[in-house]
């Protein structure tokens, strides 16, 4: 009998509610250089709010842009924005004003139509912004606006020289084609890949696949407290560039996430990142394997011929898929653990999960991050049960 053992974490990021914290406000004023080689200049303010607690960097950071100029014969214009990142261009196309900004947030791509591009258009008509769909005007505006915000020893006043001779300003003003020149993740290409042969069979292999029910029952319950090293972090939760694989040397590559960023009734926000494609090694049968949203992806990890992936619902219940090493799905199974104290182990963490033969047991507890800067601990896990689970 072949044994197959793998352990698989669920990593999910429990924010704290927004309490008090810092603001930082950028103003400044900007020159602009206009795809008909004129120039204006414009004012811009920015506010730099965090909403929330988090240990991913920029997570619950917030930016409220606004930006005000002239242009000659149309007058005043503003423009404001909320969201993480900045406006990338403001161009004047045949006498319109036109706005573009990346979208990096699952939320904003739902908002404006999941476009392919992952950016936001507005045209000014009329004395208003107007949303406006990618076309061919697209491909004559210029990337001109800075893309960071200005530290204490930027000049105040930002001339068109100043930003081409900042290396890191002026890495993409001399752009033109925007979709393909600026360096930003495609956030709603992401969410909406081509309708290729390979994306619509994992995705009915993995909806219409049937899962057989097993039932879990608690055998054990440990209480100590377990102090884990960077090392010992690393062999159960996966290294920090693919936080959900583990065990999956030469068979996965990494897993693709997307931006997802909840507000929350309390006025602050949680983020984190949304699997949606988990990326196979070179000379698999299929080169990916894709995700529906809804499921949380808790873990993939591999036994020798097996990749094996872990989803909880809205309900915790969870689906172990197994694929062998092509992309082929060979079997599933939908978990439910009636005794789960829901409040108590809601968020919890699957630890470790073993199959052999008809057996199957799982290891679930309270897993806590402490950061990198707390060596030579840098996690701990706390009160965790072992769950046997067989056929109801």
């Amino acid at each position: 009998m072949v044994r197959v053992l793998t352990s698989i974490a669920i990593v999910a990021l429990t924010l704290l509610p927004a309490v008090a914290y810092a603001d930082r406000a950028f103003s400044w004023d900007e020159e602009v250089l206009l795809s008909d080689g004129s120039r204006v200049w414009m004012r811009r303010d920015v506010r730099q709010q965090k909403l929330c607690h988090s240990a991913l960097p920029g997570s619950c950071t917030i930016l409220r842009s606004e930006l005000k100029t002239v242009i000659p014969g149309i007058g005043t214009i503003q423009f404001k924005w909320e969201g993480r990142e900045l406006p990338v261009t403001f161009d004047v196309v045949d006498g319109r004003p036109w706005i573009v900004l990346p979208i990096l947030e699952i939320e904003r791509c739902e908002q404006y139509g999941n476009p392919a591009e992952s950016v936001a258009s507005f045209a000014w008509d009329k004395g208003a912004w107007h949303v406006r769909p990618y076309g061919e005007v697209m491909g004559r505006l210029k990337l001109n606006l800075i893309r960071r915000l200005p530290s204490s020893s930027d000049p105040q006043k930002l001339t068109v020289e100043a930003k081409y001779r900042d290396r890191q300003m002026g890495v993409e003003l001399d752009k033109s084609f925007i979709p393909q020149h600026a360096n930003w993740s495609h956030a709603c290409h992401k969410l909406n890949p081509p309708p290729t042969p390979e994306h619509e069979r994992v995705m009915n292999d993995y909806r219409q696949g049937k899962r057989s029910a097993l039932t879990g029952k608690i055998v054990e319950t440990r209480e100590d407290e377990v102090a884990l090293t960077q090392e010992q972090d690393r062999a159960m939760m996966g290294h920090a560039a693919s936080r959900l694989v583990s065990g999956c040397e030469g068979k996965v590559r990494h897993v693709d996430t997307a931006w997802q960023t909840l507000r929350i009734p309390n006025g602050g926000s949680r983020s984190s990142h949304l699997p949606y494609r988990i990326a196979l090694a070179e000379g698999a049968a299929s080169a990916h394997l894709y995700l529906p949203r809804g499921p949380e992806l808790a873990r993939v990890a591999c036994s020798d011929t097996h990749i094996y992936v872990v989803v909880r619902d809205s309900t915790n219940q969870y689906d172990v898929v197994a694929y062998d090493l092509g992309g082929n799905q060979s079997d599933a199974w939908r978990l439910r653990i009636p005794e789960l104290d829901q409040r108590q182990y809601g968020r919890a963490h699957v630890l470790q999960f073993h199959h052999q033969g008809d057996r199957f047991s799982m290891v679930i507890g309270q897993y806590r991050r402490l950061g990198a800067d707390r060596a030579p601990a840098i996690a701990t896990l706390g009160k965790r049960v072992v769950v046997n689970l067989s056929s109801p």
